[in-house]
């Protein structure tokens, strides 16, 4: 079992040993209810995927101590992958430099058969 605030301790971790995380201000977790049960430890931690809007709350909560689903930390390595472009998932690029690698003759082939296909 992995909660809330331990996954986002293990990834404030890594982004600090990547220098991919700067000072936080704790003072963001006041705006929610329960910022009382996020642990001493846990606190920067929380604070800094608040503020980098890798976490998402559960109405006016944080849930720090409750169980985090396969879904939600797969939400949040998203989110900070994202946020550190490491990946870009079909960047609108994608389709037309995809068409450019082809060689002439294929896309010829093609408009070929397309416009034979309409007749």
């Amino acid at each position: 079992v992995l909660t809330r605030d331990q996954m986002v301790g293990m990834l404030h971790r890594y982004a600090k040993g990547r220098d991919k995380a700067g000072p936080v201000d704790l003072t963001v977790l006041n705006a929610f209810a329960d910022a009382g049960g996020v642990s001493g430890w846990a606190a920067e931690s929380m604070a800094w995927a608040v503020e980098g809007g890798l976490l998402k709350w559960r109405g006016d909560s944080l849930a720090p101590l409750a169980e985090i689903s396969r879904a939600e930390a797969a939400a949040i390595v998203s989110r900070m992958a994202r946020a550190e472009q490491r990946i870009t998932l079909w960047p609108s690029a994608y389709r037309s430099a995809a068409a450019d690698t082809f060689p002439a003759s294929w896309r010829t082939c093609a408009h070929r058969y397309t416009q034979d296909k309409m007749r």
